[in-house]
């Protein structure tokens, strides 16, 4: 009788601390990722970009399987990450309030406007590991001049985070998670943006330079063996 005392009294206690915590107002953090500037060279292009407010003041609430609570903000680093992105592929980037007055402008070659869909964080204790893991998905809305939109591309990015210890609250881990996935989404744009721009008519492609390049240094020596 007593261990059975014992066990409903540690259910009914466990029982109220998992209802607290699902009642309790959501922690917040704001996310304050860095990554390296990008060291490319730069297309020769006047780009249009948006930063609209979805993107900007993006937030949102995660809930791990104890009923804790996160409350996420993404919103600065969307915004400085994609600029410094931006700012390493182009030669020039023009800021527009609106996909409106980017299309009025005769001074740039097409205009970007990035998105963010979704944003997941899973814990490590929900995932039944030792890592925190995130995931977001990006899309890139690409105008080619008078606001014609002639593509989307999808940026689908992941970082994780090997737990510090048990006495982690996990906010370094979300954060540096986070970090590792505006990474991963770096280095997607880096290489394909500008496959999606080319095949969409905007730009020629680096690589088609890289090659033109090539081509003449093989014919060069071709014609040095010849004589």
């Amino acid at each position: 009788m007593r261990s059975n005392w014992v066990r409903l009294t540690s259910l009914l206690c466990l029982t109220g601390i998992l209802a607290a915590c699902g009642n309790s107002p959501p922690q917040r953090m704001d996310v304050n990722s860095d990554i390296p500037t990008p060291v490319i060279s730069k297309i020769p292009v006047s780009a249009g970009v948006v930063f609209n407010e979805q993107l900007t003041s993006f937030t949102t609430t995660e809930r791990q399987q104890n009923g804790k609570k996160w409350q996420i903000g993404l919103g600065n680093t969307n915004r400085k990450i994609l600029s410094n992105i931006f700012d390493s592929l182009f030669e020039e980037v023009v800021e527009f309030p609106n996909a409106k007055a980017a299309a009025e402008s005769t001074d740039i070659a097409f205009t970007l406007v990035p998105r963010i869909d979704d944003y997941s964080m899973l814990s490590a204790g929900d995932a039944g590991g030792k890592f925190y893991a995130v995931s977001m998905r990006h899309f890139i809305d690409i105008y080619a001049t008078a606001g014609k939109r002639v593509g989307t591309m999808e940026v689908n990015s992941y970082g994780r985070q090997r737990k510090a210890g048990v006495m982690s609250g996990g906010v370094a881990e979300i954060d540096a998670a986070t970090d590792d996935a505006f990474r991963d989404l770096a280095v997607t744009l880096v290489v394909e943006l500008p496959n999606q721009l080319n095949q969409a008519g905007l730009t020629g492609a680096p690589e088609d330079d890289i090659l033109d390049d090539m081509d003449d240094s093989d014919t060069d020596a071709d014609m040095g063996s010849a004589e």
